[in-house]
């Protein structure tokens, strides 16, 4: 389940070479990237330069040239991007739509799709959805039926963001290891470690904040499926509340969100806030992933750091300087003594310039857990 690589063969223009290599399927890239030094060696020549957008909004230009690749033992011609050395290489959507493929995302796969026409009618006009009475758009005059099937969809748009910033994060860090300066001072009795980081790059941000928004508009499609259980029209305004306080205020706001849903509903969304954790309501799963998406939906992504953990001794101390670098300070007698150094991404929202709420990397398969295994599984009694 989730975003997932294929080995592709791509060829040289004339179709009588071929180089095997695997490549990240990406639908939300437009075409397929290769390292230009790959596409050098089997004489793909660029035919033009194009602008593109990257997924932190920058646009940059790249060669495009036209060449051979080999999916399953097919093979066509199609367009590829050049891309700089150490690049990952994608399988873009132009690629798979002139290969009739498509993603089945839970069995890890590519799967032959049918191509899509405009019927039309008689008159020539496209042929419109039947609508209901409830004015829902169906297909052929069936009504929609209410199920937990859209919300676990979601979900699952979800896994395939976090599986990509998974694929995407271990990239990184096999091209970026963590390296350092080491000096042992016997005369302190000190071990120091300094460490330069190498900063990540802007798109792990937006797969995050993809991953996170997914999750909790999951959470907001499972409140319409039950307002639809009760109501042919529900509340415009329908949503699932998170509130990590209970007040005057809040309340109000959960009664107008949940109005279209049944009470039986509304006591089990209840049960599941936030402000029911006595120690640290703002903590809670629920309270974070409703607060990162707020941030990533009105304001901007998060911002990345790495957040680097030095397994030694309780009296290390540690100093951040202005240059990105962080320096270790081990109390230790040993000359020979090994650092055992471990990096996480960490992605943070600041408040008024200074550090705020952070979210390490390897916290957020547990957050989708707790939707999947947690909330989800509560509400299936409600649907036939």
């Amino acid at each position: 389940m989730g975003t997932f690589s294929v080995n592709i063969e791509i060829g040289n223009p004339e179709g009588t070479q071929f180089q095997s290599l695997p490549a990240l399927v990406d639908t939300g890239a437009s075409y397929t990237t290769l390292p230009a030094e790959m596409l050098g060696r089997l004489r793909v020549v660029p035919s033009e330069r194009r602008q593109f957008q990257l997924a932190d909004d920058t646009i940059v230009e790249r060669d495009v040239g036209l060449t051979q690749v080999r999916i399953n033992g097919r093979v066509m011609p199609t367009l590829v991007v050049f891309e700089p050395v150490g690049t990952v290489a994608l399988l873009g959507a132009y690629t798979l739509e002139g290969f009739g493929l498509g993603v089945d995302p839970v069995g890890r796969r590519l799967v032959p799709v049918r191509g899509l026409l405009m019927a039309c009618t008689e008159a020539g006009q496209p042929r419109q959805a039947k609508r209901m009475s409830n004015g829902g758009p169906t297909m052929r005059g069936v009504k929609h039926m209410p199920s937990m099937n859209g919300p676990r969809a979601k979900l699952l748009r979800a896994k395939e963001h976090l599986d990509a910033l998974d694929t995407e994060h271990a990239a990184f860090s096999n091209i970026h290891p963590i390296t350092g300066r080491q000096e042992f001072n016997a005369v302190e009795g000190t071990y120091r470690i300094r460490i330069e980081p190498p900063i990540p790059p802007s798109r792990l941000s937006h797969l995050f904040a993809d991953f996170i928004c997914n999750a909790r508009f999951a959470l907001d499609y499972l409140a319409w499926e039950l307002a639809l259980l009760s109501t042919d029209s529900p509340h415009p305004r329908t949503e699932f509340p998170i509130c990590d306080t209970w007040n005057k205020d809040t309340a109000r706001i959960f009664s107008r969100l949940t109005q279209s849903l049944s009470d039986e509903a509304r006591d089990e969304i209840k049960m599941l806030q936030p402000y029911h954790q006595i120690d640290g309501p703002h903590q809670h799963g629920l309270a974070v992933l409703d607060y990162f998406c707020n941030i990533a939906k009105h304001r901007n992504h998060p911002w990345i750091g790495r957040h680097l953990r030095l397994l030694a001794t309780n009296n290390t101390r540690y100093e951040r300087f202005d240059d990105g670098a962080i320096e270790f300070v081990v109390p230790t007698k040993q000359e020979n003594f090994e650092p055992n150094v471990r990096a996480s991404i960490t992605f943070i929202v600041t408040r008024d310039g200074h550090e705020g709420t952070s979210l390490r990397i390897d916290e957020l398969p547990r957050l989708h857990d707790f939707i999947a295994n947690h909330v989800f599984p509560r509400f299936d009694r409600f649907f036939p």
